[in-house]
């Protein structure tokens, strides 16, 4: 059973997952959804915290805004000698200190419940981690819309074959290439070398079980045998 990736302890409850999108930036510019486990009082934890940040938003916004504007009037209807930077001063280290407040507030609710921040995810899940160093965002390249996957994004072990379930060791895949997906060394086809991860559907392949093409020359490219896109690793005798 999957365990809650916040507080590391409780079942993580299917419902109660962290969802967020990002985007490829490089052509064809897919969008997929990544899923963090979450157990339901993490999940209860982060709602809660999440409404009083929206109240105190609007708290930091209206009351050192009226605060402001209050000085100001007095200033000039009593004919204060009162610089008009003060009253602006003393608004901002108003909203400082609400910010202040609800963030030690925070920080102390999750503490005691042995959690984390919800939006920590979006930096440090694996999973997110992993695309970001392919060059996935947060938020869709300008210009270009982005194409949802097809299929929904499975969260298999990166350095297994989803195929036949060999392994391959760290070292193993940094002589086959730069990164886990791209892999610009000369692979043996029928093997079990590392031959690339598809795009879109994350499944890692070996030569025995990816599918190829000819690409011309003489040069053979693995290609994913679901989804039938380049994992953009060379077979070669």
């Amino acid at each position: 059973m999957t365990t809650c990736w916040y507080c590391d302890e409780r079942s993580a409850d299917p419902e109660a997952a962290y969802e967020f999108e990002m985007h490829q930036h490089v052509p064809p510019y897919h969008s997929t959804t990544v899923s963090v486990p979450r157990c339901g009082e993490c999940a209860a934890i982060h709602g809660r915290i999440n409404r009083v940040a929206k109240r105190g938003a609007l708290v930091f916004f209206v009351a050192p805004t009226f605060l402001c504007l209050l000085l100001l009037v007095l200033r000039s209807v009593l004919a204060w000698g009162l610089h008009w930077g003060i009253p602006v001063a003393i608004a901002v280290v108003t909203g400082a200190l609400i910010m202040g407040i609800e963030s030690v507030w925070e920080r102390r609710v999750l503490e005691a419940r042995g959690t984390d921040f919800e939006r920590r995810a979006l930096g440090g899940y694996p999973e997110a981690k992993e695309l970001k160093t392919e060059g996935w965002k947060h938020y869709p390249k300008s210009g270009r819309p982005s194409v949802p996957a097809t299929r929904t994004r499975p969260t298999p072990d990166r350095m297994v074959c989803a195929g036949c379930g060999t392994r391959w060791s760290g070292a193993g895949l940094g002589m086959a290439g730069s990164d886990q997906r791209h892999v610009f060394g000369a692979v043996q086809p029928g093997s079990t070398q590392y031959a690339g991860r598809c795009p879109e559907c994350r499944k890692a392949y070996c030569a025995r079980c990816a599918r190829t093409r000819d690409a011309g020359l003489g040069v053979m490219i693995s290609q994913c045998p679901d989804c039938g896109v380049d994992l953009l690793a060379s077979l070669s005798d």
